[in-house]
């Protein structure tokens, strides 16, 4: 069979400049028709950019008619995006503008005047000086590594027509070595015809399509200007991650109050504002607390502060609905004055009922509204008793945020506020309710109860890996999950139905619900549904809106009302269509308003009780999660039926928590057996779940004594397990290490796990938990793949596993067994999402099982890393899992059509080459042990067949010497012997300033150098210039002759003074065909003795130093298309520098490296071996080989001496730059086309 394969090399080689309308990346973006944008005819936001543009327009015109220099005209485009967009627009260097939102460059400008023609882009023409300075300025950009350069676009414009620039296609360009060895001079001059010139010839070589969206300011309709230039299209705000715009607005000022920052890599420290929450906090912390402690102590009790301050202007806010009063305050900043009044509110109203309140006679006034709501958020911890709120400074300000969202008020001139004024004034900028009707309302000041959550996500859990799930995933896991359950449960209820889908059950319901309404019910109530790493709850919230509405839609709930979700929350109207809102009307609440709002309070509160479980390891996150779930139930809460002066006043109280979301590490299980007691079987729940239930609803005063009798409960096991004498699930600042379902919830399984698991790699877990994970589990590997085998643990039979984690499992080899794990269950669904994270780099995917074993089965499976809706159904493939079980290594590949081609053709075969031969091959150990059985198969080869590159080769990783700087140097007159002696001099500058030394190596010898360098870091310690700082600079005549060395000189050293042998470290720059090795290793025999015997370095792979062989680039360019392999000489390969070397006389290095340079190669391993950027050496030796005739090795051989021969001419200067590029991409085509011919897919 011959498969159709088309590879880059065969494109005419010439950047393409393609233009589209702006509309086109809208549709494309799914902002065109997005609901985000659904009011905007009639906005407030629309009249102001039509506003703006029409002044700018008037600018421009007047700059035309006046002759106006391109910076006069530079600052009328500043004013207009400041004023239509806020953006902050500043010249950046030789930038001509940027465009900064939230504190990061999110677009770069170049501008030409308007009469410029010369030097403007045209439609499909891109080859223009504007183009080639913006690529310049981008790559600047990205090379210097601005701190806040997270550039998503580039802008070329006349100030009539902006051109927008995707950042991927000036990734591509830039990642060209011809452009970086251009634009790496010094000094360029964008002013010469050099630059015109010399960049327009390199770009014209690029394969590759460069798409501008373009708009006309003066001819294009306003709402898709709006569109176009709004912060969802040029910052790239993800619809699905940024659903609250103010988000990061809103989160920067938060942390800044409290006075924390976030480093580059996103984790939190302490800034360096005085009087801020946590410095208040920590000086009223015991003296004894130090450092970390002390901060995570002041965190937590923040944290706590700041949930009940926002629950209350959350409360603030829903009462002013359900009263329909805008001018009723809780948190208002002229009353509460001091941390006192902040106290009674906290523990002394809101905690207690009306009856127990005391209260002076002015306070009771300001309190007449305030309900009781009994939770346990309002009950002081032990903590608090010690270091309470009520010790904080108030008497001390604080700066407030330059730009802070005070100063929209024109009227606030003021520089300093304490924490408490500043807080209140802050929150009160803001809505704190999801208002239905908000065409009137500043969408940009609405805080819904979900962003709440991203937030403290943010502030909480970047240290433990977590990360906030963006709602279009919650509610789309929430939903498949939930409804996969319904069906299995539907069929499991009536045994003679089949019902495929909720649709199905849905018709039978429509037409039985007078019959079958409390089976319905029944069934709908009894789905339990648990996230083992609940963070702030999204997942639990998204379960409980789900639930919801499928009550409503299968008509359990209520006859008057249709429910719906939308951006993450519930939308309620009745049956005519109208919205539906709690509130007074004319001083009452009607009888059906009263009727439908109890009805949805009590579903919401029986879906906590009894249907919702969260863990987390973090106490911070639980604190947060019951937050989320306690303002659910608030938004749904109604007034208790009271007559006389407390109508309308007292709310139905909330639920207590603590047994519905816990801190634990839900990964370790409470152990069964301790010593001779078995807990499981001296363990009767009854009496503790009976507790648990009574304790979700709850009084004050009955709360108390419920306690008691738990934690009496828990003493009495903790005879059976010891780890249960300090377990006291009413800390609210606690976590604990262990965990055991039935204890802590009263219930051993569930319907539904759901969730993200944290990432954490196996390097970042604490060895105290590896431990602990390896016993339980057997393996030894990153966090997410225990909660995989947690989750299934966790599973009723034929329960429901939804999980969105690392895509790593889907081909790396370390995740082979998960994989076999997946494929052993039924899986529903694998969806390959791309990267929705805001602060992950890692990509994700959606996994959803069924918890049976089954074989032979059909599963859809999605790529949808392409797509800008991480959930389409648009890529979906129903495939037979036994596909991927039949795959190498059981590895998840895309099953598109051309995939499943290769597959046939090579794959299968490939397979079962892993299965039958792997095991001889897996370490060296294997291979020294089995050389004869693999000597006869090599024999057994002949032309056409297909082998492993790893069953006709042998190698491995190489030498580390754990202190590159004593053996290792630089060859001299090389650019990096330049590079280093400039190093020597600035680190003993530095040397001699840090320690008050007067060391001048300007006139020293080399010798009396590396003695110098070698002597100051055993003094001062071996990383004192650097880890791995190599300073030796070695001449030729050091260099031995490597070619008359004896064996015994190779296995033991050398005795003479040339003594320096060629030292392989691999090549971090991706070098194709040939690059010969800069560095040199002291091969003396002391040092030959001492790297044998040293602990710390690896004495390995010495059975092919001094060989000739093949190595490539073991960190791959995400955007790469070829695998970069080079020939390696004779030499010691370092660690870095993984290699192979032909153990099968009918092939050789040469050939092998003909195949790894080809395109087909590097998309085999991408698509059926390892789709990460880490390129092992397992996944090379995996790569399918054809055997060779002679006449396929020969011109294999010449096609690598082309490439090696152009590689050594540029090396000394024979030919130019130029002409490397120019010959290397013919040879790339010929190569791509040989490989193709000898696969058949030509």
């Amino acid at each position: 069979m011959t498969v159709r394969f088309r590879s880059p090399a065969y494109n005419h080689y010439r950047m393409k400049s393609i233009t589209k309308e702006a509309k086109e990346l809208l549709k494309r973006r799914d902002l065109l028709k997005s609901s985000i944008f659904s009011n905007l005819s009639n906005t407030e936001e629309l009249n102001n950019l039509s506003e703006k543009l029409e002044i700018y327009k008037n600018g421009i015109r007047k700059a035309k008619e006046d002759k106006e220099s391109e910076e006069h005209c530079k600052n009328i485009l500043k004013d207009f995006l400041n004023g239509a967009f806020k953006y902050n627009c500043n010249t950046k260097g030789k930038i001509d503008l940027t465009i900064k939102y939230e504190g990061d460059i999110k677009a770069i400008i170049e501008t030409k005047n308007y009469d410029n023609k010369t030097e403007m882009i045209k439609d499909n023409d891109y080859y223009y000086k504007s183009f080639y300075q913006s690529v310049l300025y981008y790559y600047q950009s990205r090379k210097n590594i601005n701190k806040d350069m997270t550039g998503e676009h580039i802008i070329i414009t006349d100030f009539e027509n902006i051109y927008l620039f995707l950042r991927s296609d000036f990734e591509y360009l830039t990642a060209n070595k011809q452009i970086i060895n251009f634009f790496n001079v010094k000094k360029i001059d964008t002013n010469t015809k050099d630059f015109y010139n010399s960049s327009k010839a390199i770009l014209e070589k690029i394969n590759s399509e460069v798409v501008g969206y373009k708009i006309n300011l003066f001819e294009d309709d306003a709402e898709i200007i709006f569109k176009f230039l709004s912060p969802y299209n040029i910052c790239s705000l993800k619809t699905n991650n940024d659903f609250n715009i103010i988000s990061n607005t809103f989160y920067r000022e938060i942390i800044y109050m409290m006075g924390l920052e976030e480093t580059k890599d996103k984790k939190l420290v302490l800034n360096k504002v005085d009087n801020t929450l946590i410095k208040l906090t920590m000086d009223i912390l015991d003296e004894d607390l130090k450092g970390e402690e002390k901060f995570e102590t002041a965190l937590k009790l923040n944290i706590l502060w700041i949930n009940r301050i926002l629950f209350l202007k959350i409360l603030e806010a829903q009462l002013r609905v359900f009263r329909d009063d805008n001018n009723l305050h809780i948190l208002n900043y002229n009353e509460i004055v001091d941390y006192s009044f902040l106290y009674t509110l906290f523990f002394k109203v809101l905690a207690k009922s009306k009856e127990r309140r005391i209260t002076e006679n002015k306070e009771n006034e300001y309190y007449k509204h305030i309900p009781y709501l009994n939770s346990s958020l309002f009950e002081e911890t032990e903590e608090e008793k010690i270091n309470s709120i009520t010790k904080l400074n108030n008497s001390l300000k604080m700066k407030i945020m330059s730009g802070s969202v005070l100063y929209k008020d024109r009227d606030f001139d003021k520089k300093e506020l304490n924490f408490l004024e500043y807080i209140l004034r802050f929150l009160n900028c803001y809505i704190f309710n999801a208002i239905n009707d908000s065409s009137n309302i500043n969408k940009n000041t609405i805080i819904k109860s979900s962003i709440l959550g991203l937030v403290f996500e943010r502030l909480n859990g970047y240290k433990d890996g977590s990360h906030f799930t963006p709602p279009a995933i919650t509610m789309y896991m929430a939903k498949y999950s939930i409804e996969k359950s319904i069906v299995n449960k539907f069929n499991k209820f009536f045994k003679d139905a089949n019902f495929k889908n909720i649709d199905e059950i849905k018709i039978y319901v429509d037409a039985n619900i007078h019959k079958i309404k409390e089976q319905v019910k029944y069934i709908l109530d009894s789905i339990t549904i648990i996230d083992p790493a609940c963070g702030s709850g999204h997942f639990l919230v998204a379960c409980l809106n789900e639930l919801i509405k499928i009550k409503s839609y299968l008509h359990v709930l209520s006859n008057d009302i249709k429910v719906d979700i939308e951006d993450d929350e519930l939308v309620i109207n009745y049956i005519n269509g109208t919205e539906y809102k709690y509130n007074m009307e004319g001083g009452n609440i009607s009888e059906i308003k009263q009727k439908i709002q109890k009805i949805l309070f009590e579903a919401k509160k029986h879906i906590i009780n009894n249907q919702l479980y969260g863990v987390d390891i973090n106490p911070n996150s639980v604190n947060i999660c019951r937050l989320r779930l306690w303002i659910e139930l608030l938004k749904s809460s109604y007034y208790l039926e009271n007559n006389g002066a407390d109508k309308y006043i007292d709310l139905e109280i909330l639920p207590n928590l603590e047994f519905k979301v816990l801190s634990a590490n839900s990964l370790i299980e409470l152990e069964e057996k301790e010593g001779n007691n078995n807990l499981k079987l001296a363990y009767d729940k009854t009496e503790l779940v009976k507790n648990m239930r009574e304790y979700f609803n709850a009084d004050f005063e009955t709360k108390k004594e419920i306690r008691k009798k738990v934690l009496k409960l828990l003493k009495e096991y903790s005879q059976y397990n010891t780890k249960l004498k300090d377990y006291n699930p009413f800390d609210m600042l606690k976590s604990y290490d262990f965990f055991d379902s039935e204890i802590m919830f009263g219930i051993d399984s569930f319907d539904i796990v759901i969730g993200n698991p944290p990432y954490v790699s196996n390097k970042e877990i604490k060895n105290k938990d590896m431990v602990n994970y390896k016993k339980l589990y057997g393996i030894q590997d990153d966090l997410y793949y225990y909660f995989y085998i947690k989750g299934i643990k966790l599973l009723e039979d034929k329960g429901i596993l939804s999980y969105i984690s690392s895509n790593s499992f889907l081909t790396i080899q370390s995740k082979k067994g998960l994989r076999e794990i997946l494929q052993n269950k039924h899986l529903l669904e694998i969806i390959n999402t791309g990267n929705v994270f805001e602060h992950a780099e890692v990509e994700p995917a959606i996994v959803t099982l069924i918890n049976e074993d089954l074989n032979n089965y059909e599963f859809n499976y999605s790529d949808n890393t392409k797509e800008d809706n991480p959930v389409s159904e648009n890529n979906s493939i129903k495939i037979n899992v036994d596909i991927f079980i039949n795959s190498p290594n059981s590895i998840f590949f895309t099953p598109n059509e051309f995939n499943m081609r290769l597959y046939n053709k090579f794959v299968k075969e490939a397979s079962v080459l892993i299965n039958q031969k792997w095991n001889l091959i897996k370490t060296s150990r294997d291979i020294e042990k089995n050389q004869s059985a693999l000597q006869n198969y090599r024999n057994s080869l002949k032309e056409g067949d297909i082998t492993l590159l790893g069953l006709i080769t042998d190698g491995g990783v190489g030498l580390q010497t754990g202190d590159n700087g004593i053996y290792v140097g630089i060859i001299e007159n090389t650019k990096d012997a330049e590079r280093v002696y400039n190093q020597r001099l600035e680190k003993i500058k530095y040397f001699n300033k840090e320690y008050n030394t007067n060391y001048d190596i300007s006139k020293m010898k080399e010798k009396e150098i590396r003695e110098l360098f070698d002597l100051l870091k055993e003094n001062y310690g071996k990383n004192t210039f650097g880890q791995g700082f190599i300073y030796r600079i070695v001449s030729k005549n050091e260099i031995a002759d490597i070619n008359n060395l004896s064996k015994d000189e190779k296995e033991n050293g050398i005795e003479n003074k040339k003594s320096f042998v060629p030292y392989d470290k691999g090549d971090k720059e991706g070098n194709k065909w040939y690059s010969p090795t800069v560095f040199a290793i002291d091969w003396s025999r002391d040092n030959v003795d001492i790297l044998k015997k040293d602990t710390k370095a690896r004495w390995q792979g010495y059975n092919f130093f001094f060989k000739e062989g093949f190595s490539w680039n073991n960190v791959l360019n995400p955007n790469s298309e070829y695998i970069k392999a080079r020939y390696k000489e004779i030499s010691i390969n370092d660690v870095a520098s993984m290699s192979l070397y032909s153990l099968y006389e009918n092939t050789s290095s040469k050939y092998f490296l003909v195949l790894l340079n080809s395109y087909f190669l590097f998309y085999y391993l991408r698509i059926f071996i390892n789709n990460t950027v880490n390129l092992q050496i397992n996944d090379v030796r995996q790569l399918p080989i054809i055997i060779p005739n002679k006449k396929q090795l020969k011109q294999a051989e010449i096609l690598f001496d082309r490439g090696k021969d152009i590689k050594e001419k540029r090396i000394n200067n024979l030919i130019s730059e130029e002409q490397e590029q120019k010959e290397l991409k013919s040879l790339q085509e010929e190569v791509d086309g040989f490989v193709c011919e000898l696969y058949g897919i030509s």
